[in-house]
């Protein structure tokens, strides 16, 4: 028979293998676990509630949350038997054959792009296809090459304030059609002048949307000639607005329109005395990464002017625009060779030393030259340029042109 003692040490002998036992197990699992959990943070023990007979889980109150589906923010940008957009309608797969899409969807249209090969075909289809299938992952915005001529007007609308100071020198026959001054000894100054130098500063402010803007300019000139002296004042204000035609990432093409309001005194040398349309076409091409192409053409109409002197005359430019240099963020440096022309096309022009009219018909005065643009962002940048005569006879014989561009 057993007595108390015989089942303490009993209990006690199992308690001391046990807990042996337990060290042993615990040895081994520390030599396969280089990385032990602290042994002075005790296990959080499993609430009652949480254990049944056949496996432990965590109470209801602390089981994780289900992820919260995730909610997609993009939409697709074309329809959907395209399976993509894009420049390069080639990589794109075969559409059915019933959708009329050519393998170029736009939203809410259905187009068949040209495709062509030759280099004239190729410039009509890029028309074609600027109309009527526009790219729609393109997104329009403001490029400083495209935009960077000083004698080009920028084709892309924009909200903006430009300073401008012209300088000119040599100026002679100022009153040819009267484009710059009024007819001598008409409503312009009565006494003829063998040449002038002037300067003329001017603020331009324009404002719109994407695709149109108005404008408005409002110069202020002081000029020298010989040998008459002198005068200065506010010349003739000028409104016009800008429609955006095409709009791709290779090119943009505008149509502007510009007023000439006679407010200045014509008598001064200061204005023309007449009020003149002037509608043309503006052009950005990319030329290559970096080279952008700006084009402009225009036909300046006097209206209610002298009826012999003035004249309609075709100013026409171009610049040639690449990017040198990118010193800082958003900064470039860019290089442009200009070229400027005007083709009169009736009209006469007061002869400085007989005084006699001399018909301009047929007549034209070329320039040519360099320019600099300095984009300091994206919203300011600063320009300067020069252009020469080439011709015997022109206008101003040397050009100084600096301005400073924001945009808001």
């Amino acid at each position: 028979m057993r007595t108390p003692a015989h089942k303490w040490r009993n209990g006690f002998v199992g308690q001391a293998v046990a807990a042996l036992a337990a060290a042993v197990v615990a040895a081994a699992a520390a030599a396969q676990d280089p990385d032990p959990p602290p042994a002075s943070i005790p296990p959080r023990p499993l609430p009652l509630t949480a254990v049944t007979a056949d496996f432990v889980t965590a109470p209801e109150s602390e089981a994780p949350a289900a992820p919260a589906p995730v909610k997609s923010e993009v939409i697709q940008a074309q329809c959907s038997s395209c399976g993509g957009g894009g420049l390069r309608p080639e990589y794109l797969p075969p559409p059915p054959s019933d959708d009329g899409c050519g393998g170029n969807c736009v939203p809410g249209q259905k187009c068949m792009r040209c495709e062509d090969y030759s280099g004239f075909g190729r410039l009509y289809c890029h028309f074609y296809n600027a109309f009527q299938c526009p790219d729609p992952c393109y997104e329009p915005r403001w490029l400083g090459a495209a935009n960077a001529s000083l004698f080009v007007d920028p084709a892309r609308p924009a909200n903006s304030m430009r300073f401008r100071w012209d300088r000119g020198l040599n100026l002679i026959l100022p009153d040819r059609n009267e484009f710059f001054w009024a007819r001598i000894g008409g409503k312009g100054p009565g006494t003829r002048v063998r040449s002038l130098d002037y300067n003329e500063l001017s603020i331009y402010m324009e404002a719109g949307a994407e695709r149109f803007s108005a404008f408005t300019e409002m110069p202020y000139r002081n000029w020298h000639g010989d040998p008459i002296g002198g005068g200065s004042g506010f010349t003739d204000l000028i409104i016009g607005t800008k429609s955006l035609l095409i709009d791709t990432e290779l090119s943009q093409l505008t149509f502007q329109f510009k007023t000439y309001i006679s407010t200045a005194s014509p008598g001064k040398g200061i204005g023309t005395g007449h009020t003149s349309l002037e509608p043309g076409l503006l052009l950005a091409s990319k030329i290559y990464c970096d080279t952008w192409f700006q084009g402009m053409i225009e036909e300046w109409i006097p209206i209610s002017g002298d009826a012999e002197t003035s004249g309609t005359l075709l100013h026409y430019a171009a610049s040639l625009n690449h990017v040198i240099a990118r010193p800082f963020v958003d900064s470039q440096f860019i290089a442009t060779l200009e070229m400027q022309g005007y083709c009169f096309q009736d009209g006469t022009y007061t002869d400085p030393v007989t005084g006699n009219q001399v018909r301009s018909a047929g007549g034209n005065y070329l320039y040519l030259g360099p320019g600099f643009r300095w984009v300091i962002s994206d919203h300011c940048d600063f320009g300067f340029g020069v252009q020469f005569a080439v011709t015997e006879k022109h206008f101003a014989s040397t050009l100084y042109r600096t301005e400073l561009r924001v945009r808001y």
